[in-house]
């Protein structure tokens, strides 16, 4: 509702807002349910300022994508991710002899 004001009172103020808001997007370290508000109140921001719409769903599938292909350390930290290959492979091709 103040932003509403706001942004009928002072013509420059969704630009100012849109780049104050975008900057300060939760870090990927943040839970979940930060980044569940955090998007909320953006979408809400834009039915108080419609010219806002395709900065921020930019700036939100730009953050979340980037969130979402970053792995967490947990699993970095895993045998699972070496570079280790199990005995049973062989990389070496196998040679193609003729069979008497």
């Amino acid at each position: 509702m103040v932003l509403n004001k706001i942004f009928s009172l002072v013509p420059q103020s969704p630009s100012i807002a849109s780049g104050l808001i975008t900057d300060n997007f939760p870090s990927k370290r943040q839970t979940v349910e930060c980044h569940r508000w955090y998007v909320k109140n953006m979408l809400r921001i834009i039915t108080y300022s419609p010219a806002l719409f395709d900065e921020f769903f930019r700036a939100i599938i730009q953050k979340l994508l980037d969130i979402d292909v970053t792995p967490p350390l947990s699993l970095l930290n895993l045998k699972l991710w070496s570079l280790t290959i199990p005995a049973c492979i062989s990389l070496r091709p196998k040679s193609r002899r003729k069979r008497p």
